[in-house]
């Protein structure tokens, strides 16, 4: 008689038996999935454009921030105090040196003026008279023997008189304020009808057609700058625009910071720039002899700076370590070779081996 197979054990076989079935169908389909998206990967062209790997020069840059300052700026002041008359400029309008600014009251300096032309007159008949006494006419003073014309200048006054006549013509002349430098008008708060002295200054004029670029470097830093070298300016108010200079020299003197205050020449023929303006500069020195590829060709994964390169259709993963940068472009110390296709466009989601075609 056959033995009887416990009732109680078929469940769990037939359990496991559904539990081996439902593995073996999930690891299939696993495995179809995978295939699947294998052939749709390898079946997606990709397009992307490329650049050649060179060796060449490279522009190293250096960026700091700076500010513009007029290399000619005058502060115009009141050389005398009298009521103002008139004000014949507004900030902001060019003037040409030697233009009229401003007239102040000038009554009180034409009549010492006058005084001043009488006292030498008077002076002049006392100096004759000091000559006759010694032997001379003034009209000889050409054959008076200078102790006694220097005694006689003296004693007559008109020393005093020809010192007192010059301080007045130069005093009635500060009362026509004139400009003494060509440029624009900025800082102007004095108004007709209001004395001078209730104003430290009359303006600034502020010559705009060049301008100084002041700008702070590490001391590490300066071995790249040299007098005469072009630098580049952007204005951080208009950073589309962009403006070239020349370095001027720089303060031998390294800060607490550590830093080094350098100054570059600016030409400004446009008057877009102007004093006082926060600007970025840009300092290039050519290296040679680099293996240089373009920014957009780095990537990072996982921590790893990659290249992607092409090669027959493929893009091939490339692990890379770079050297210098600047705003454009890297250059490779390994992983590339001179003369590689690298990949500039569309590389963000490459994997290895993926097909890409070059776009036209």
């Amino acid at each position: 008689m056959a033995p009887l197979i416990c009732s109680s054990r078929i469940p769990a076989v037939f359990t496991v038996i559904i539990l081996m079935t439902v593995v073996a169908c999930g690891v299939q389909n696993d495995n179809e999935a995978a295939s699947l998206a294998r052939r749709e990967h390898y079946a997606e062209v990709i397009e992307v454009r490329t650049a050649p790997v060179v060796r060449g020069s490279f522009a190293r840059e250096l960026i700091t921030n700076g500010r513009l300052r007029a290399v000619t700026e005058a502060t115009v002041h009141f050389r005398v105090n009298e009521m103002i008359k008139e004000v014949n400029v507004i900030n902001g309008q060019w003037v040409n040196k030697g233009d009229l600014l401003a007239v102040l009251e000038e009554f009180p300096f034409t009549s010492r003026l006058e005084r001043a032309l009488d006292q030498v007159e008077r002076t002049r008949l006392e100096l004759e008279d000091v000559l006759l006494g010694h032997g001379y006419f003034l009209r000889d003073s050409l054959r008076v023997p200078e102790h006694i014309w220097n005694m006689a200048r003296i004693r007559s006054g008109y020393n005093a008189a020809l010192n007192d006549l010059a301080e007045a013509r130069y005093q009635m002349s500060g009362t026509r304020l004139k400009a003494p430098v060509s440029g624009v008008i900025a800082g102007l708060e004095a108004k007709p009808h209001n004395h001078s002295s209730a104003y430290q200054n009359f303006c600034v004029i502020v010559d705009n057609s060049q301008l100084e670029a002041r700008f702070p470097v590490l001391e590490s830093e300066t071995s790249m700058i040299a007098a005469g070298q072009t630098v580049e300016v952007r204005p951080f108010a208009a950073r589309d625009k962009s403006f070239s200079g020349k370095v001027t020299g720089f303060d031998p003197r390294v800060d607490e910071q550590g830093m080094v205050m350098v100054r570059a020449l600016v030409d400004n023929p446009a008057g877009e720039l102007i004093d006082g303006m926060n600007v970025q500069v840009i300092i290039k020195r050519e290296m040679t002899g680099q293996l240089i590829i373009p920014r957009e060709a780095l990537v990072l994964r996982q921590g790893r700076q990659v290249v992607f390169t092409l090669q027959d259709s493929l893009a091939m993963w490339n692990y890379v370590e770079t050297g210098l940068e600047n705003s454009r472009q890297f250059t490779v110390n390994e992983g590339l070779t001179e003369g590689q296709e690298v990949i500039i466009s569309g590389n963000f989601n490459l994997a290895h081996e993926t097909r890409v075609k070059r776009a036209d």
